[in-house]
């Protein structure tokens, strides 16, 4: 083999290895854009209808609508026996879910706040095909607190999963303005 061809071999190669590279860059774009990062740990197991009994010492299930893109979260609310003295949004890690926040929810709830613990888009019962790791959690946390009477001022307990976009400083969380 001569030094052309040679070179020739190596020149292919390097352009196979560049457009192999590229169509797994073009793979990723999404990911980068923040639109969809993983599937979600229920993608594959979601059931419809999802039906699980109440954690001990929740008062009551609530389904949202959220979006976009379109899902619906799920989650339990644990009322105070007394007034609210404002709202706890509860969230779980990479691979939990709300039901295993009930003793969260409760230490909460026993200090007087209404606590929500929260299925993220795409964990426990909420629907939506992907995990976005923090890039809408924000949007629709603050649509989930829109479904609740107000209560006063509102916080966020969260595990890994929350924080991991903005890991220095508060996920913004509020209500969502209306349009009027």
């Amino acid at each position: 083999m001569t030094d052309h061809h040679r070179k020739g071999l190596h020149l292919l190669a390097g352009v196979a290895m560049v457009c192999i590279l590229g169509c797994l860059g073009l793979l990723a774009l999404p990911a980068l854009a923040g639109m969809r990062l993983v599937d979600a740990p229920n993608a594959f197991g979601h059931v419809a209808n999802c039906q699980v009994a109440a954690p001990e010492g929740a008062d009551r299930e609530l389904w949202v609508e959220v979006g976009p893109p379109t899902a619906t979260l799920h989650g339990w609310v644990y009322e105070p026996t007394v007034a609210p003295r404002g709202t706890i949004l509860i969230t779980h890690g990479i691979e939990g879910h709300a039901a295993a926040m009930a003793d969260v929810a409760l230490a909460f709830e026993e200090l007087g706040f209404r606590a929500v613990a929260v299925d993220l888009r795409g964990h426990g019962c909420s629907t939506g095909d992907w995990a976005t790791y923090g890039t809408t959690d924000a949007r629709d946390l603050s649509l989930l607190l829109d479904a609740l009477p107000e209560s006063g001022p509102v916080g966020v307990y969260g595990l890994s999963l929350i924080h991991i976009s903005e890991p220095t400083r508060p996920v913004g969380i509020s209500r969502m303005p209306s349009s009027a």
